[in-house]
Formats: C-alpha cells, structure tokens, sequence
C-alpha cells in the first residue's frame, strides 16, 4: 500500500500528523475496500485510487472520492487478480 500526495503545496506529515496509513481488505464476495486515515484539518480534499497488478508497469486509475475516507472495488477483473497493487493519492 502507498499513499501519494501529488500537491507539492500540501505536506502529508502536517495534514495527518503523520505518514498516513491505507488499510486494504478483501471481502467475503470477493470486493476489495481501501481505507485510508482522515488529516487533521476541516478543508475539502479529493482522494484517486489507483492500481497495478504489477510494480514494474504503470498505475491505472479507479476512482476519485471526494471527502470520503474509503473506497470499495467491485470490478470483478481486478477483484479475480490474482495479486493487485493500490495506491491513494490526494489532490
């Protein structure tokens, strides 16, 4: 799991206190949900999943969030995978 912020103006350590955490889990019908750890600040942000079911190929986009904190991946090509990479970054 990894956690990007793409907006060099915003330091991750100083919205979240921290290096923030991304939690993944596979669900019982087979789904993926991403979690990620809500910054210590009150401004609106939007979040982009990404995947790869290889570290040495390029990241395909998912999803955008906005003020949400989690996702769920329901695509059943990505959820057969048989091992598949995310990442969070924050705009």
């Amino acid at each position: 799991m990894t956690f990007t912020a793409t907006n060099g103006v915003i330091n991750a350590s100083d919205l979240w206190g921290g290096d923030p955490s991304v939690f993944t889990q596979k669900n019982a019908n087979g789904s993926y949900s991403i979690s990620w750890t809500t910054p210590g600040d009150s401004r609106s942000h939007t979040y982009k999943i990404w995947y790869t079911t290889s570290l040495t190929t390029a990241w395909s986009y998912v999803a955008t969030v906005v003020n949400n904190y989690n996702y769920t991946d329901v695509d059943p090509v990505r959820n057969a995978a048989p091992v598949i990479f995310y990442k969070v970054t924050v705009e």
